[in-house]
């Protein structure tokens, strides 16, 4: 399975917690000793690939701005990190690095605003993720669990909250949850054991009663509303929905991967064929009779911030797809980057003429809308 889901060797492992280090002294040193440095994302919860950015959170003491605090964070970096880069129209201003191999995406947080708590509730969740884990087996079989689901997810192209998927968290749960199902009082610990793991979490998963809610505590959450399709529950009070992107077209894709996870297993009798087939990569025209492609044209600057408000519309646009158009839209998860365009792919059924003007004219508005300064576009069907 490790060829699957490669985990940093030792050496850079320690390299990143020299970079923390370094990094939380800045921190201190901008913001004052009450400032501090956490790290959230794939590191904190220990599945890192060794490709994985480096997540981090500065928490800032109520009087240091967060706008002020990266400005200062930007000075403080400019003869050490490469590739600065900041973005401010998202809703908390985020600071883009590269500093000693190690891709850095720092965000602020202060405790006086609704942002900020989430960031800051984001730790302590993945804290309780793992506490939950250890529950059914020892963390370092989870996490060769998680690594190998996460692994098998961006294979599949469904990786990607803002997408209309699953990000990160919401496949933790998940695959914490699957384990506490099948394995109460068990602790495996042997490799085979992951194997097992996998079976059941494809098995438990495609065989739920959903919209019945998946959480790791008792709970009396009452699933209502299109938001609610794949009910995933956060581990800490109040409980909410962290899978609330799903739409009904990404529904019947996550449910259509489960069930082919669950079958490819239930199949196939040699384990190293199993592994082959789930881990697949899927093709752009997988489950799609029609690829809109849509090519971006700036400085990386200007494309950076117009992705990141894109992609707080896809699941607007896959909604405006189902309801006013009747489509059944595959979104592809992340850029394609290139030096000539950015690349974003959309799968669609076989359109007939009005229909296809109408989606183009859909995609086109809301291009159209978003703050394209510096950025070009275009589209074409494949």
């Amino acid at each position: 399975l490790h060829a699957f889901h490669p985990s940093p060797d030792e050496q850079q492992q320690t390299e990143c917690q020299q970079v923390v280090q370094d990094l939380a002294e800045r921190v201190k040193r901008i913001a004052g000793e009450s400032g501090s440095l956490e790290v959230i994302g794939s590191w904190r919860m220990g599945v890192p690939t060794p490709a994985s950015d480096l997540d981090l959170v500065a928490l800032l003491p109520a009087p240091v701005e967060h706008e002020s605090f990266i400005e200062s964070m930007v000075t403080s970096l400019e003869s050490d990190a490469e590739d600065l880069l900041v973005t401010r129209n998202a809703r908390v201003p985020r600071l883009s690095f590269r500093i000693r191999d190690f891709k850095v995406d720092l965000l602020t947080a202060t405790v006086e605003d609704e942002e900020s708590w989430q960031i800051v509730r984001a730790i302590s969740e993945t804290d309780h993720v793992l506490e939950f884990a250890q529950q059914a087996m020892p963390l370092e079989t989870f996490h060769r669990l998680l690594r190998s689901v996460r692994a098998w997810a961006h294979a599949r192209g469904i990786h990607g909250n803002a997408w209309g998927f699953l990000g990160g968290f919401p496949w933790a749960v998940l695959t914490a949850w699957s384990s506490l199902q099948l394995l109460a009082g068990q602790r495996p610990n042997r490799e085979s054991s992951v194997l097992e793991l996998l079976t059941h979490f494809f098995q438990v998963i495609s065989q739920h009663p959903w919209p019945s809610p998946v959480s790791l505590i008792p709970n009396r959450y009452q699933a209502q509303g299109p938001r609610n399709r794949l009910p995933i529950l956060r581990p800490v009070e109040p409980l909410e929905n962290c899978a609330y992107n799903i739409t009904r077209s990404t529904e019947e894709i996550l449910r259509a991967e489960w069930a082919r996870g669950a079958s490819i297993f239930e199949q196939e009798k040699s384990t190293e064929h199993a592994l082959c087939r789930l881990f697949e990569p899927a093709g752009v025209c997988h489950g799609s009779e029609e690829v809109l492609r849509i090519s971006l044209h700036g400085s990386e600057e200007n494309l950076n911030d117009f992705c990141g408000q894109f992609e707080g519309r896809v699941v607007g646009l896959l909604i405006d797809f189902e309801r006013e158009l009747h489509l059944r839209a595959r979104p592809w998860p992340s850029m394609i980057k290139s030096e000539k365009a950015w690349q974003i792919l959309i799968g669609l059924p076989l359109l007939r003429k009005c229909d296809r003007e109408a989606a183009q004219l859909t995609i086109s508005n809301l291009l159209s809308e978003l703050n394209s300064t510096g950025v070009s576009w275009s589209l074409q069907w494949e």
